[in-house]
């Protein structure tokens, strides 16, 4: 079976529930500018209910992601994905070719305000992941961003560490910003293409010098 080859079985596709439209428009996902692919309610074997999110590759729902907007699992992630399957990327399918850039975020929801954003579902970008946009996309820069916090920083130390030259970042904050994520950000700027435009997400794509600089500045580089 190829990585990329639906795992998605239909039955686990069920209409959004009020609920889950509730949750999704609190986070004002259903108005965002980049969201191509439809969502779902799903449930376990206890009739808990959950969004599902498949992650399309060439067309196919080759991975998913679970959002447990309910809490069902309390203590737990909020996010689960497939065990035994080789976490992919979400929104590959979605890359305007016309501009030379391709996003790197955490999360999915954050990827669906940005222009040109995959998710890839953590704080790290696999090999596979990586070959996965070079392959599709070998003409385009690859620019990373993480949260706004410490783990997220720490991430993009580690990354500039271990890559000082493969990648740029995407700087959507500064040293006054207190929203965790660009879904945050959002909501608390009341828009939801703030960050559509072209020329302003490049006038936050900054070289891995100078997110050192900033790191350096917010204690975050040792």
């Amino acid at each position: 079976m190829n990585i990329t080859d639906n795992i998605i079985d239909k039955s686990w596709k069920n209409k959004l529930s009020e609920s889950a439209i509730d949750y999704l428009n609190h986070r004002k996902v259903l108005e965002a500018p980049f969201l191509k692919d439809k969502l779902f309610t799903c449930f376990d074997k206890k009739q808990n209910e959950y969004i599902l999110i498949p992650w399309k590759i060439n067309g196919n729902e080759a991975y998913y992601q679970i959002n447990d907007f309910q809490r069902h699992n309390i203590g737990g992630p909020k996010y689960l994905f497939p065990k035994n399957k080789t976490k992919l990327l979400y929104g590959l399918d979605n890359i305007d070719l016309s501009w030379p850039y391709i996003i790197v975020v955490e999360g999915v929801y954050d990827s669906l305000f940005v222009k040109n954003c995959v998710c890839s579902g953590g704080k790290h970008l696999s090999n596979i992941q990586l070959n996965l946009i070079k392959e599709r996309y070998p003409k385009h820069q690859i620019v990373m961003s993480y949260d706004n916090d410490k783990a997220g920083l720490m991430a993009m130390a580690k990354t500039i560490k271990l890559n000082p030259t493969e990648f740029k970042f995407f700087k959507w904050f500064d040293i006054n910003t207190k929203e965790k994520d660009i879904n945050d950000f959002v909501l608390a700027n009341d828009n939801v293409n703030i960050f559509s435009d072209k020329n302003v997400l490049e006038n936050m794509i900054v070289t891995a010098i100078e997110m050192k600089l900033f790191l350096i500045q917010k204690n975050m580089w040792s």
